[in-house]
């Protein structure tokens, strides 16, 4: 292998770089907009692009896919380095791919291959070190002393100008004239659009300067310091900002953590710097093309679009849609060239329905007829005429038509609505009675935007709390002294000198007995914005002055404890739908602390099933865990390759180096041997009692250790196939393969994911991702003779996805309980072969293990989204970590 490698490292016969013979337009012009690219850098990013081309073209085809893979990933390492020499700001080798994809099919071809390059590995291919180093510098070499020869692909009409050259053409000191004229016509004080127009400008000097990253830094601290007083004058305005058909490669720039950049400014800081910084400028306007609007030349604008009418050509040889295409291009043209138009607008609800009858149901059509309109919007400058003649009035129609669905259900009459051919209703036919609207005491008392503001003042008190109390107690925290202390600012502070409260009735702020925090809204009322205010206040970590604080550590809703989540949605809908008026409590136990990566103590769902108070593991999920109930009760972390105690939640023995990095642990039934995984071709067997590993097994795809036999000598292991292994002697005694898998597959889509025996350990039962779950008989081996597995039947479920797992109830031995990867657990007859009930999670769970408490009260499946715990008899979730 070492001879092999050198060989490779330097002969140039040995490469085999392929190479794709177009390229599209523009990706060329991409790579040559960039000033700070060298001549050499830019035929290697032109490389890199060519071959990612040629593999997409060819990924069906395994075997060149392979052959090209080394070379690949190290082009790709190259581009790398080439990127970080530039210093960009973003991932420019991700937007070069974008220009690749010309369509739908480029798209789902280039997913393809991601996926497919995950189950393809080649040695060196990701790998860094000294020789690596050498083959990308040879690599470089070969490349440019013959750079590959390509032709350039016509520019594709459906993307964006990535001819960015032209963008530092722009003068200097002007901002857009749209932009321009907008401000001015705001109602508005002259510091106020004074604030706006540097807005503007710092915008437009990004995009200037979008390969010049040291000075777009220093723009965008600017930025955000102009957004904070933005935020203390309650001044909003960013939609004009943002939009230019022309900047996708400067917008995709602006992301502010690639930034080592001060985000947070404390109160006075930011009154301070309004005061002083802001000045009055003159600047000059200009209208760069992808902003430029047709000017009237008479007294009505003439339209075009003829990139509709083209698109609409397709329904000529139908007579039908013919008629609604007629109609529906004449009805776009009258409407986009009135001066003004009321709101609602029948001619707009007509547009809807023509649009529904043309392309309804093919979402292809529909997205190629939202771009061609899109394209003569921005070639004859009418997108304000189309957002303000058409689109407001289209969205207060499909609002409209929503409330009386709701209201009324879905009639007869409304179902005959939709027909293009029908007689359009008036706004007032239309309208829902005040009686049947579905309004609740949360759209009546409170909006969205109240939401918006409490999360904002929530984020900011612990951002100065985190600032002025780090690593000091502070349990004698009241509203009063944070206002002393500056962790409000003035804008929360009413006129009496009280913390006013954007949502709810009101705020308190109150220190913690060990010295922490605890914010509490009090009269949130019930419903969706309840769930939405504390679902979008995660603050696990808190950032602040370019540093990482420990955050809050749960939140209290109406006396209930909640870890948020992303997967608590549900959970949350249902206790904020409990009560008329809510309080919801933030709460940090302790002193506010650097944030430290690494070891820190968990709340394990356990605590509410046994008496397990915390377990020391690492900050991300382990890799594999164990559980035996009885003599030892151990619980095991793949990760750090300990054992821990469940009853105390402490550290019983570390595992030796080898153990480190597992994928699978099982215990086996009478507690003497632990079963440990590791890349599917190593198991070792670990000796509870000596503490010692007495058996390896290595074998390639041996696959992992799923269980144990109830004579605890036999380990059943199962990767594309099941093997039967003895932990004593190491000896395979059977092998068998689902009837469920192929003979041969070519990405490795069918799995075996879930085992599990019989109490009797006479029948495997094994599961996987083709909706059924197999039966085989185990017949008992005499000593030192091979074991014999027949097949039985299958049990065949077509709601349920791939088996996460399996497990046989201990109470009631004949009832099997089935957890899909979704959101299903079942429990299901052997005897009767019915389904007895079904219990529905939450969210998705990605099952890999279900436990059930000795006392047959809880069950806890745990996946890769966290730990799903039900108490038995109750269908309802009870709880996820």
């Amino acid at each position: 292998m070492k001879q092999f490698l050198f060989l490779l490292l330097f002969s140039q016969a040995l490469f085999s770089v392929n190479f794709a013979n177009t390229l599209p337009k523009e990706s060329k012009q991409l790579i040559g907009s960039f000033e700070c690219f060298s001549k050499e850098e830019k035929i290697l990013l032109e490389a890199y692009l060519l071959a990612l081309k040629y593999r997409m073209e060819h990924v069906e085809e395994r075997e060149k896919l392979v052959e090209t893979e080394l070379d690949y990933w190290r082009l790709w390492h190259i581009v790398s380095d080439i990127e970080e020499g530039c210093k960009l700001n973003y991932s420019f080798d991700k937007i070069m791919e974008e220009t690749l994809i010309q369509n739908n099919d480029d798209r789902k071809r280039l997913k393809k291959l991601r996926r497919v390059e995950g189950s393809i590995y080649a040695e060196g291919a990701s790998e860094f070190s000294a020789k690596m180093s050498k083959y990308d510098d040879v690599l470089r070499k070969i490349i440019l002393l013959s750079p590959p020869k390509y032709t350039l692909l016509p520019k594709n009409s459906e993307m964006y100008d990535y001819n960015l050259t032209s963008l530092k053409q722009y003068p200097s000191k002007s901002i857009p004239k749209n932009i321009y004229e907008q401000i001015e016509q705001m109602k508005a004080t002259a510091q106020q659009k004074d604030l706006l127009r540097r807005k503007a400008y710092l915008r437009e000097e990004m995009v200037r300067n979008y390969d010049q990253p040291q000075k777009r830094k220093k723009i965008k601290q600017e930025m955000l310091y102009l957004e904070a007083c933005q935020r203390l004058d309650g001044l909003y305005a960013n939609g004009e900002f943002y939009h230019n058909f022309k900047r996708k490669l400067a917008n995709r720039s602006v992301a502010t953590q690639y930034y080592g950049l001060k985000h947070e400014f404390l109160p006075k800081e930011i009154e301070s710097y309004c005061e002083h910084n802001i000045s009055k400028m003159k600047l000059s306007t200009f209208v760069p093309k992808a902003d430029k609007v047709k000017q009237k030349t008479s007294g009505r604008l003439k339209v075009k679009l003829a990139n509709l009418s083209s698109f609409l050509k397709k329904y000529d040889k139908d007579g039908k849609k013919k008629k609604y295409a007629q109609e529906y291009l004449s009805l776009m043209k009258q409407e986009l060239e009135k001066h003004e138009t009321s709101t609602p607008s029948l001619e707009s609800l007509r547009l809807l329905r023509l649009k529904d009858c043309l392309v309804h149901g093919n979402d292809k059509d529909d997205l190629a007829l939202i771009l061609s309109r899109v394209k003569d919007f921005r070639i004859e400058g009418i997108k304000e005429t189309f957002y303000s003649n058409i689109f407001n009035s289209q969205i207060w129609w499909k609002m409209t038509i929503k409330m009386k669905m709701e209201a009324e259900g879905e009639t007869s009459n409304m179902k005959h609505f939709f027909d293009c051919n029908q007689t359009l209703p008036t706004p007032e036919t239309l309208s829902v009675p005040s009686g049947k609207k579905k309004m609740t005491k949360e759209t009546s008392r409170f909006r969205r935007t109240d939401v918006s503001k409490a999360i904002s003042q929530k984020d900011e008190i612990l951002k100065f709390y985190a600032k002025l109390f780090e690593n000091k107690p502070s349990p004698d925290l009241s509203n009063e002294k944070a206002i002393k202390v500056g962790i409000v600012s003035k804008k929360w502070i009413d006129e009496k000198g009280k913390i006013r409260a954007p949502f709810g009735d009101s705020i308190a702020i109150n220190g913690m007995p060990k010295g922490g925090i605890r914010l509490t809204y009090t009269g949130i009322p019930k419903g969706k914005l309840c769930t939405e205010f504390i679902q979008l206040n995660k603050n696990d970590v808190i950032f602040f002055n370019k540093k990482t604080y420990d955050g809050i550590d749960y939140v209290m809703v109406n006396n209930k404890k909640i870890k948020l989540d992303h997967f608590v949605y549900k959970q949350l809908q249902r206790v904020c739908s409990r009560e008329e008026n809510n309080t919801v409590s933030f709460i940090r136990e302790s002193p506010i602390v650097e944030h430290k990566y690494g070891r820190k103590a968990l709340d394990s769902a356990f605590d509410r099933v046994r008496s397990i108070k915390t377990i020391d593991t690492l900050q991300y999920d382990p890799n594999g865990a164990a559980f035996l109930q009885g003599m030892y009760d151990f619980m095991i972390s793949g990760n750090a390759a300990k054992l821990y105690g469940a009853k105390t939640g402490t550290i019983v023995r570390k595992l030796p180096r080898q153990l480190e990095n597992s994928f699978c642990a099982v215990f086996s039934p009478d507690g003497k041997y632990l079963a440990v995984g590791r890349y599917g071709s190593e198991i070792y067997i670990w000796d509870m009692l000596h503490g010692r590993v007495v058996k390896t097994i290595k074998q390639k795809n041996i696959g992992s250790p799923k269980l144990f036999l109830p004579d605890s000598k036999t380990l059943l292991a199962s990767g594309h196939k099941i093997h039967f292994l003895n932990v004593e002697s190491g000896k395979i005694m059977a092998t068998i393969k689902p009837k469920y898998m192929p003979d041969f597959q070519k990405y490795n889509t069918t799995r075996i994911s879930a085992l599990t025996v019989s109490p009797d350990g006479d029948m495997l039962y094994v599961g996987g991702n083709k909706r059924q779950i197999e039966r085989w008989k185990i017949e008992r081996p005499l000593s030192g003779s091979d074991m014999t597995v027949s097949y039985v039947d299958k049990i065949e479920d077509r709601s349920m996805r791939e088996i996460g797992a399996l497990l046989f109830d201990k109470f009631k031995k004949h009832v099997l309980v089935i957890v899909s990867k979704d959101r299903r657990v079942k429990f299901y007859d052997t005897k009767t072969k019915k389904t007895i009930q079904t219990y529905i999670a939450d969210e998705y769970m990605g099952a890999e293990s279900i436990v059930i408490s000795d006392d047959n009260k809880y069950m806890l499946v745990m996946g890769d989204h966290g730990a799903f715990l039900w108490k038995l008899g109750e269908k309802e979730q009870y709880d996820i970590v």
